[in-house]
């Protein structure tokens, strides 16, 4: 089926999204266009303040708003313990 050209950006953007194929990113664009404008300009304002203000921590490498992440700015942190983890999530 041809969609309005908005509507297949929309598919091509979810599409670069890991683990998001063509049936995924149609059914999450079908989903988007049912959302509140409130809602839709929530998920936009957050996607543009990722984008523009998560940097990585200068010390560990961590996701963070600033210079330093929460961790690393924590001065009752024990500095002597490591802990490695193969992705920031875990």
């Amino acid at each position: 089926m041809k969609y309005p050209q908005a509507f297949e950006n929309l598919i091509n953007g979810l599409k670069k999204l890991p683990g998001v194929g063509a049936k995924s990113a149609e059914r999450m664009a079908y989903q988007i266009l049912n959302m509140d404008d409130e809602d839709i300009h929530n998920l936009a304002n957050s996607l543009i303040d990722s984008k523009n203000k998560l940097v990585r921590c200068k010390k560990c490498g961590c996701m963070s708003e600033g210079e330093l992440c929460e961790i690393c700015k924590d001065d009752s942190r024990d500095t002597h313990t490591l802990c490695i983890v193969q992705n920031t999530k875990d």
